[in-house]
């Protein structure tokens, strides 16, 4: 009885490494599809976060995320995140310093939606 056990757990072992190496291998070709319709330079990959869990569909599964690193220049590095469910790439996100850009901008918009009101109040 205890070998049958054995076996399953190192079963389980086996298949749980299988699974990561293919959803790793999954991520890395949809980063490389990303950068190639933005026309940019894939520099590296790497898996920031792994979970256990239940996926939206109710089925028990892997949630990763993983950043990539793309060029545009080859000397400047910009960093993007894609979301995983198992094998099945689920959203990608652009860098936190695009997006920081983005909210400076609408920051300045709003203050001058607000300067303006003023102004055309007095």
């Amino acid at each position: 009885m205890a070998s049958l056990w054995t076996f399953i757990l190192i079963g389980s072992v086996i298949y749980l490494f299988w699974l990561n190496r293919k959803v790793a291998e999954a991520a890395n070709v949809h980063a490389k599809r990303q950068c190639e319709q933005l026309n940019v330079q894939l520099m590296s990959v790497a898996c920031t976060r792994r979970r256990f869990g239940f996926l939206k569909s109710g089925k028990p599964g892997i949630k990763s995320e993983f950043s990539f690193e793309f060029s545009s220049d080859g000397e400047n590095a910009y960093q993007g995140m894609l979301i995983m469910e198992n094998e099945f790439f689920k959203k990608c996100c652009r860098s936190t310093t695009q997006n920081l850009s983005v909210l400076m901008l609408l920051m300045y918009k709003i203050i001058a939606i607000v300067w303006y009101k003023k102004l055309r109040r007095n």
